[in-house]
């Protein structure tokens, strides 16, 4: 599709929002799926690809090579600064977001008179037996000594819901979507690599096979276990593709047999999508929790006759 007024569809970057013009109308059996990509600018990044093909033995062998490195610069973050406590955080964390984080509340600045004048302010309370603590938005009260920055850490995670800005409500232990800590971000590294092989000996026969490898550090400031998740993939495919085929004295312009084969490492990254747009779909794995290694067999075949 196109974008623009004028043609298939805008974007509201404001709201996140994909708009399809008239020339698009979209009816309940419509089926939309949507590739995008996005930065938050943590960090300043880094791009690197090289690559090569070629053919030998008269073209009826080719060959591509390509490698990709793409991650943060962690010693040039953007719009904020890390100290050397944030730092040993990031290096006690790993690979776990959850763990590379830092409390949010923070005493305010006395003024001229001695006095903190925050937004917040520190309270006790019991639920259900246990004691705990929380932060009441409660400006202009001498207990509000406090500035509380909040992150959205997921339902049954939290314990405080969204008001307004910058005001925060408690709400109840884990009944909440944001709590008072700032996560840490964690640069990281992707490097992936590939070898692709297409052999044809014969001019209806042709071999195709391809292997690649990658690594995503998660983490650069860590060397923990866990820290750099690595993987590899492979794929071999076959076609026979007579163009002239007789069977049992009947004249087939063309058969054609496939057989192709896949395996993806659990651990298995690279920058961008290898399944077609379709894939869950076609093979019912929309519904699919959690990752593990993949293999994939298919066979088919076409035939067009006189």
């Amino acid at each position: 599709m196109k974008r623009g007024e004028n043609n298939d569809y805008t974007i509201d970057y404001s709201n996140g929002e994909l708009i399809f013009t008239t020339s698009r109308i979209i009816t309940s059996s419509s089926r939309i799926n949507v590739d995008f990509e996005y930065s938050d600018r943590k960090y300043g990044r880094n791009f690197f690809s090289a690559g090569t093909d070629g053919s030998l033995f008269d073209s009826k062998l080719r060959y591509s090579i390509q490698y990709i490195q793409e991650g943060d610069d962690k010693d040039n973050p953007i719009d904020f600064s890390l100290t050397e406590a944030d730092k040993e955080i990031l290096k006690n964390a790993g690979g776990d977001r959850e763990k590379a984080v830092k409390p949010g509340a923070r005493l305010a600045d006395a003024d001229s008179t001695g006095r903190r004048n925050g937004f917040y302010e520190l309270r006790d309370t019991i639920v259900r037996g246990e004691a705990l603590q929380y932060y009441l938005y409660n400006p202009g009260s001498i207990n509000a000594i406090y500035n509380v920055s909040f992150s959205y850490s997921g339902f049954g995670i939290g314990d405080y819901s969204r008001e307004s800005i910058g005001k925060f409500k408690f709400v109840g232990k884990g009944q909440g979507v944001y709590s008072p800590i700032i996560y840490l971000p964690l640069p990281e590294k992707r490097k992936s690599g590939n070898v692709l092989v297409e052999y044809q000996p014969l001019p209806y026969l042709k071999f195709k096979a391809e292997i690649a490898g990658g690594d995503l550090n998660k983490n650069q400031f860590s060397t923990l276990d866990g820290s750099t998740v690595e993987g590899s993939a492979r794929n071999f495919e076959v076609v026979f593709n007579p163009t002239k085929f007789y069977l049992f004295d009947i004249n087939l312009n063309s058969l054609t047999l496939k057989y192709r084969e896949r395996y993806v490492e659990e651990g298995f990254h690279i920058p961008d999508r290898f399944n077609s747009v379709e894939f869950d779909r076609d093979y019912n794995t929309g519904g699919v929790s959690g990752r593990g290694a993949e293999v994939l067999r298919g066979a088919g075949s076409f035939i067009l006759s006189d």
